[in-house]
Formats: structure tokens, sequence, C-alpha cells
């Protein structure tokens, strides 16, 4: 699928637009500031998606992939550095990194997050 630069500008405004939405949520959940990094648009092939994910990130990286159907349907992600997923399951529970139920706790925050995030923007995308 090939995109014009005009239709990827809509795409990415209408995706940052949702991920305020979802950081406004946390926010008010969390009653503190709340910073996501704008949407980075990019049409790739599976193989290609892979190797751009390589070279996102030194660390390893932690995902959250929400499915979702309707008008039209496909997959999200929300990537975070493993490194800052764990310091934010840290900073949201109080859990430290050395406690026994920590990837446990990791998944399921980062899951609670993502969605919320994720939601945000499928949202905001089917209400415009």
């Amino acid at each position: 699928m090939k995109l014009s630069d005009k239709q990827i500008d809509a795409l990415t405004e209408v995706l940052n637009i949702g991920m305020g939405r979802g950081a406004g949520v946390l926010k008010t959940m969390l009653q503190s500031h709340v910073s996501l990094q704008a949407a980075n648009i990019r049409i790739l092939a599976l193989d290609a998606y892979l190797e751009a994910l390589r070279g996102l990130s030194p660390d390893r990286l932690s995902a959250v992939q929400l499915g979702y159907q309707g008008a039209f349907s496909g997959k999200a992600q929300l990537l975070f550095p493993t490194p800052s997923a764990s310091r934010l399951v840290t900073v949201l529970t109080g859990e430290a990194l050395d406690s026994d139920d920590f990837d446990l706790i990791q998944a399921g925050t980062l899951s609670e997050v993502g969605n919320i995030v994720i939601n945000g923007v499928l949202g905001t995308i089917s209400s415009m």
C-alpha cells in the first residue's frame, strides 16, 4: 500500500490526537504528567518492519498488541524500550524490579497502559 505525503500527514495527526487522549486518561488516573512520543508512520512489508524494529532501540523492546475488527481491521502495537517499561511499571505499581512476580506484574500493567493508549487512538480514528 502506498500513501501520499498528505495522507501520511493526516494519519499522523489523527494518531497524535488519539495518543493525546490516551495520555490524558493516564494522566487523570495517575494524577501525574504523562508524555508519549509522537507517532511515526511507515507502511512496511513484514520483513522490513522486523528490520526496523531491530534498529529502534539498542535494548530489547516490550510491546503491547491489540487486534481490532470492524469497518477496517488490523493490529496496533505500543512499543517500549524494556528498561523504560520496567521503570514505568515500578512507578505505577511500586513493585521492585527484583520482585519474584515482577514479570507477571509488568505484563499486566503494560497491557493495561497499552489498552488505554491504543483504545484512545482507535477511538479517535473511529470518531473521525
